[in-house]
């Protein structure tokens, strides 16, 4: 067969290809033609959504293979009209054309028509995620649909809880795939947003969208998300800068619901901060870029991309620094960190029962052999160019640091596991406020060089410090590590001894924490090791050796750490 009679029978009218043509092109034609009718009202949207999920799943199949079908089609019949001089190929390629600007104008409608469910989605952030959803394909179906007032059913921001009553033992195949399909739907929002509206207007928008996302995932994994110690904490003239810990890649989904939670708790305005993202994951990483789209919507939001590692070195921590800094000042935004840089690695109990995450474990083995090295400097330095610049004003300004302890996140899905555990109940802690000011930093004025960066970095010390005791405080880290501590040492050991040991782990409850980094890394080895190096970590104590000493049975435990 040449290519003549393939093109002719591809093409040649025949009742498969009509009743194809009719799926795929029906709800566009019927939408067209239908434009100047509206429906209102909740009952709209769900009497409009089954034909807008069935939108959902055949666009593709129109985009992919219906249109280049028709296109290609259009130019065999106009071909064959040319050669033939019969009009009627040039009739059924008018026909092709015409269905193809159907298409066209169809996918505008539904830009349009979502960038609307975009701004009630603005006034209603309360509203539930699937709710949401089905108004979100809804606009996909043969209607214009308009909703008012408020969604027939919410959710408390403050306190999310869809817990069930029958719990779920592991969360089902159709569950992911739900999941990541509305991740991609609000990142592909998110985008459209930004290149149809202004900035101002999308900043707006987006902290209603991040709830969507979380309360939508939280839904799907039966969790319950929990606020403590964030009443009072409000917008102001400061600027807040958000320190999580990081425990799993969960904690990007709660993480934004916490501004929200303020905003609506001390009744002040809702504001997403822009949060700082490892590039290598979101933004060079195709997976989670372009597929996921979370790196492209994040790149729409303005959020702030670093490079990890040695990649970025030096110089990238200080254009980081100036570029957060100018959009904290510029635009009074808030920023959101994770100062560890990467997740901590989990622990269980005795019982191999997941328990959480650790604190002091983060990075390359390297990195957890280092003596303070589980936060990164980058937080501090940012908040000292913000109070520079600020500086320059002559006018009063001061930076709110808040530490969040982010707890449960781990026991959903740990590092090094990609199965998400549902039932679980995550909470977000908040320390004690850290606040700074300009006159922190009128030392610094009329300095330059080398005695400049020397300050800097005196003053970046500081806050470091101040920021890992907080952080230490909101998560209760120590106190955990010291009750697994007496608990399992209580077998080996007599009264007497057990007396020693709790009044030498007093000496270590001050600025030095090198004997809780080490029992963070014991747990985190397997089980199996643990009575062992307990055991030698208490001859240590008992026979008060040399910080140098413990340091090296640190390094020994870090070895035996499966990363």
């Amino acid at each position: 067969m040449d290519w003549q009679h393939l093109a002719s029978f591809l093409w040649q009218p025949r009742i498969e290809i009509f009743i194809t043509m009719a799926v795929l092109f029906a709800l566009p034609l019927i939408r067209i033609l239908l434009y100047p009718i509206t429906l209102r009202g909740w009952f709209a949207v769900y009497a409009s959504f089954p034909l807008g999920l069935f939108e959902e799943f055949i666009a593709p199949i129109r985009g992919i293979f219906g249109i280049p079908y028709l296109a290609s089609g259009i130019v065999w019949l106009m071909i064959l009209s040319y050669t033939t001089a019969e009009n009627a190929y040039a009739m059924e390629a008018v026909l092709f054309v015409f269905l193809i600007a159907t298409h066209f104008i169809f996918s505008k409608i539904k830009k349009i028509e979502k960038i609307a469910c975009a701004v009630y989605l603005e006034d209603h952030p309360e509203i539930d995620p699937d709710l949401f959803y089905k108004l979100l394909l809804s606009s996909q179906g043969p209607f214009r649909v308009r909703v008012f007032g408020k969604p027939t059913k919410t959710v408390n921001l403050c306190a999310p809880d869809f817990t069930s009553s029958r719990p779920m033992k592991r969360l089902s195949i159709s569950t992911y795939i739900v999941g990541a399909w509305s991740i991609m739907k609000l990142a592909r929002l998110t985008a459209l947003l930004s290149r149809k509206l202004d900035r101002e207007e999308v900043e707006k928008i987006a902290p209603s969208i991040s709830a969507v996302f979380a309360t939508r995932i939280l839904k799907l994994i039966r969790g319950k998300l929990s606020f403590e110690g964030i009443d009072g904490i409000q917008k102001d003239s400061c600027s807040n800068i958000f320190l999580f810990t990081h425990k799993s890649f969960l904690d990007f989904v709660v993480a934004p619901l916490l501004p929200l939670a303020m905003a609506a708790r001390n009744n002040s305005e809702r504001k997403l901060p822009l949060f700082l993202m490892a590039e290598d994951h979101f933004k060079r990483n195709p997976l989670f870029y372009s597929i996921f789209g979370i790196g492209m919507a994040a790149e729409a939001l303005g959020m702030i991309f670093v490079k990890r590692g040695k990649k970025g070195g030096r110089e990238e921590a200080v254009a980081i620094s100036k570029i957060a800094s100018e959009r904290i000042i510029r635009d009074g935004s808030d920023l959101a960190i994770f100062p560890q840089g990467s997740r901590a690695l989990p622990y269980a109990s005795t019982q191999m029962i997941q328990l959480d995450a650790g604190y002091y474990t983060v990075g390359s083995k390297t990195r957890m052999k280092k003596y303070g090295a589980h936060l990164k400097k980058g937080t501090a330095f940012i908040t000292v160019e913000v109070l520079l610049e600020a500086a320059k004003s002559e006018k009063s300004f001061h930076v709110r640091l808040i530490p969040i302890a982010i707890s449960g996140t781990a026991l959903a899905c740990p590092k090094g596991r990609s199965a998400i555990k549902p039932n679980v109940s995550i909470k977000l802690s908040a320390g004690t406020p850290i606040v700074r000011t300009t006159a922190s930093v009128d030392d610094m004025k009329g300095l330059s060089g080398k005695e400049l960066q020397s300050k800097k970095e005196h003053c970046a010390a500081i806050i470091m410090e101040m920021i890992d005791s907080e952080l230490k405080g909101a998560s209760k880290v120590h106190a955990e590590l010291e009750r697994r501590f007496t608990r399992d040492i209580s077998e080996m050991l007599d009264s007497l001894g057990f007396d020693e040991i709790a009044l030498a782990m007093k000496s270590w409850r001050g600025e030095d924490y090198l004997v809780h980094s080490i029992l963070d890394c014991i747990y985190t080895c397997k089980h199996k090791l643990w009575r062992q190096l307990t055991g030698e970590l208490v001859h240590h104590i008992q026979n008060f050796s040399e910080r140098d000493e413990l340091q090296k049975f640190k390094e020994k435990v870090v070895d035996l750490i499966k990363t």
